[in-house]
């Protein structure tokens, strides 16, 4: 097993610029055999890609439990907080069931268009889409593998516009925009970075649909859901609403359940559309970026082990670090 294969190293990510990414990078042997190994896994079937992950991942859960790494610490939180595990040994079990499920996602970054035509995908709430060719933001969260809402998003008639946050692993980061490149359509990928959200601007003007995940990492904090913090109006929820306000368009969300090895459902939720009620742009933004946050929270408790940020998650962080610098 690759020794960059390490959970800790999976969660890492650094905002870099799409002209650092596309350079040929000097990659140490390791990661050169990460990159052989993905490409093997993309010749299997999709179940046994996905069946592999998950082993390696169990793998790295265990050797990062012997270790003591931080992380691990922090879901033995999170499972004792939210799920009111208070057996140390129960939690163990689900830090490693996590971690293949983690595992299982990376892996299926290399065969997600075979789970979709072996019918592993099932759509639920299609009477939630809007009519072909309606523009709309569709936001989303982290949750089981999330990347498989990009195949339905072409029956919506219009390309898509996805804002993502770059892996700091350069193998990963090559493989995962690699990945998202195969599904159907004209699309754009703008990666977080000075005047990316100029360019989603843009893009809404141009008329593509806009893929938001709401639930992003910035410097050490989880921005949303709340999970019983108070957040601020900052973060790609606040920007969904802002855009969803100053461009008059619904927000579509939708988020991904699994269901089973290598089987997943994506489930649209109704239609939002801003409260033409409110005093001002800004207190309909905040209403909505209320709803947003509500909706996303329930999601995520209910499939709590499927939250990919949850090794990252501390309550007790509000503002990324560099907030005010």
């Amino acid at each position: 097993m690759p020794a960059d294969f390490a959970p800790e190293r999976w969660f890492a990510h650094a905002p870099e610029t799409e002209a650092v990414m596309s350079e040929r990078e000097h990659w140490t042997l390791a990661q050169r055999g990460e990159y052989v190994l993905a490409r093997i896994l993309q010749c299997l079937p999709g179940s046994w890609t996905s069946a592999i992950g998950a082993m390696l991942g169990a793998f790295a859960a265990r050797r990062a439990i012997r270790s003591r790494r931080k992380w691990v610490d922090r879901l033995h939180e999170n499972f004792r907080h939210y799920r009111g595990e208070n057996d140390a040994e129960e939690r163990r079990r689900r830090i490693i069931e996590f971690i293949a499920g983690v595992g299982r996602v990376h892996a299926e970054f290399m065969v997600q268009q075979k789970i979709v035509a072996d019918g592993r995908l099932e759509i639920i709430g299609k009477e939630h889409l809007p009519p072909p060719g309606q523009q709309v933001i569709i936001v989303s969260s982290h949750l089981a593998n999330w990347e498989l809402a990009y195949s339905v998003l072409p029956s919506l008639g219009r390309p898509f516009c996805l804002l993502y946050l770059p892996l700091k692993n350069p193998v990963k980061r090559k493989l995962a925009l690699e990945a998202r490149k195969r599904w159907k359509g004209d699309n754009e990928f703008v990666p977080t970075e000075a005047g990316a959200l100029r360019r989603i601007d843009r893009a809404i003007e141009r008329g593509l649909n806009v893929l938001m995940f709401i639930d992003e990492e910035k410097n050490g904090c989880i921005r949303a859901p709340a999970l019983g913090r108070t957040i601020p109006y900052a973060g790609n929820r606040w920007f969904a609403a802002r855009l969803a306000v100053r461009h008059g368009l619904d927000v579509l969300p939708v988020h991904i359940e699994r269901t089973g090895a290598a089987r997943y459902r994506a489930v649209f939720s109704p239609r939002l559309r801003a409260d033409e009620g409110c005093a001002d742009d800004t207190d309909r933004a905040q209403k909505l970026a209320d709803v947003l946050d509500s909706l996303q929270e329930g999601w995520i408790r209910s499939a709590l082990e499927d939250w990919y940020w949850l090794p990252y998650f501390d309550r007790n962080i509000t503002q990324p670090r560099d907030a005010g610098s």
